[in-house]
């Protein structure tokens, strides 16, 4: 469907590579860490570099075909606090908070007080501005794509591709190719690409090999047809914070939950619980979702939860692959995994099997009632009021923020009727 040459993409390595802005960007990374100046960094800055060079640039064409700046207010870190407020009590709102700070401090210690107060011929102020820096990052956000160059994956942005809406499950395919270039009509092989200009495979007939990149089709496409592609498998969640957008009833939804202190631990115990949970590789952080419950929730929750040295070592045991049988997966039950055997990890007493489950009950309650209602923020029906609001206005932000939180209590809704399932099952 699609092919343009590997140099058209923005890479980071075009950011270090360039004449001006790359030997400063090259002292602050030695001076601040390259953590600091990371590679998404370095294509903010790229992105504010060449949209200020105009035609000059050669992602002249690109730049002017991206979103302006009515991107920024779709995504929930630039929301206001009326807005944000919206999404009170879901994993989204720490997450948008966090990120606005760590941006905010990125540009006051970066680009404030090192690169324009150091470099300001080749960081101007109007330029590499507070609202200039956050259309880079939405823009980076919103549009980069994985890439497998050089044999590892890179984050780039890649010209025309990006243009592609989401679908899940389309399968159309993004991959790098080498093509012969004919000298005598295509001009040279570009020399910007990292590559090589003809990669060592040069050859007879008076051309030579280049890389690009393809939009390959899946199946075939109707004249008029939009092409959307996958971005992968995202809840809303990611979707909003990344892209600016949600979609209606996403199957992909996850709700983070962190278990903490869940069976009310002393501080001592606490910790040497969770030093039992490192050294076994089950993590205090899950995800939730809507097909099943996370594989090592209870493995987590009953180490946790023990209250006997007994118990802790019975959750402690790992599982036994051959009580797990898939024969026994019941797709219609709250839980689809019941009947499958102990897959999770190790069983505890029926009592301390009941306790987990009362208390991972009530964290999920708990996180059902953290939700904003739509009485409480005066939703009305935004989701439902027909054709979609503009990007980034406050119906917009109001729609976005009411899709999102259904999500969240579908998730949350779904992970209490299956762990109910389990109590009363133990209860028989």
């Amino acid at each position: 469907m699609l092919q343009c040459p590997v140099a058209m993409l923005m890479r980071a390595s075009d950011a270090m590579a360039s004449a001006v802005i790359g030997g400063p960007i090259a002292a602050t990374r030695e001076a601040l860490g390259h953590s600091t100046l990371d590679a998404r960094a370095l294509l903010w800055l790229l992105l504010l570099h060449e949209r200020a060079r105009g035609t000059s640039s050669r992602w002249a064409g690109y730049i002017a075909s991206l979103p302006k700046e009515e991107l920024v207010p779709s995504l929930p870190l630039h929301w206001s606090t009326v807005q944000l407020e919206r999404l009170a009590g879901t994993p989204l709102y720490e997450q948008a908070r966090t990120a606005r700070e760590a941006l905010k401090d990125f540009y006051e210690r970066v680009v404030v007080c090192c690169l324009r107060e150091r470099w300001p011929d080749a960081f101007p102020a109007d330029v590499f501005s507070w609202e200039g820096l956050c259309w880079g990052h939405a823009i980076f956000w919103s549009r980069a794509l994985a890439v497998e160059l050089d044999g590892r994956a890179e984050e780039c942005l890649v010209p025309a591709v990006d243009l592609c809406n989401h679908r899940p499950g389309s399968t159309h395919e993004l991959r790098i190719h080498r093509s012969r270039v004919d000298h005598r009509s295509d001009g040279e092989a570009d020399s910007n690409d990292s590559g090589g200009a003809n990669d060592g495979c040069g050859g007879g007939g008076g051309g030579s090999i280049r890389r690009v990149y393809q939009l390959i089709a899946s199946r075939a496409v109707r004249a008029g047809e939009e092409v959307l592609i996958n971005y992968g498998a995202k809840g809303n969640g990611e979707l909003l914070r990344d892209h600016g957008f949600v979609l209606p009833a996403n199957n992909a939804d996850v709700h983070e939950l962190v278990l903490g202190n869940l069976g009310n631990l002393d501080a001592n115990t606490y910790r040497a619980r969770v030093a039992i949970l490192s050294l076994a590789a089950l993590p205090t952080r899950h995800f939730l979702f809507l097909d099943g419950l996370p594989p090592s929730l209870l493995a987590s929750a009953r180490i946790l939860c023990a209250t006997t040295d007994a118990d802790v070592q019975a959750a402690s045991a790992p599982p036994s692959p051959v009580q797990w049988d898939w024969s026994n997966v019941d797709w219609d039950a709250d839980d689809p995994f019941l009947q499958c055997g102990s897959g999770d990890g190790g069983v505890l007493s029926a009592a301390g099997e009941k306790r987990t489950l009362e208390a991972l009950l009530a964290l999920v309650d708990t996180r059902l009632l953290g939700l904003p209602t739509e009485q409480s923020v005066q939703w009305g029906d935004a989701a439902n009021a027909g054709a979609p609001p503009q990007q980034g206005s406050d119906a917009y932000c109001l729609m976005a923020a009411q899709v999102y939180v259904r999500g969240q209590r579908a998730v949350l809704q779904y992970a209490r009727d299956a762990l109910a399932a389990r109590r009363d099952a133990a209860d028989l």
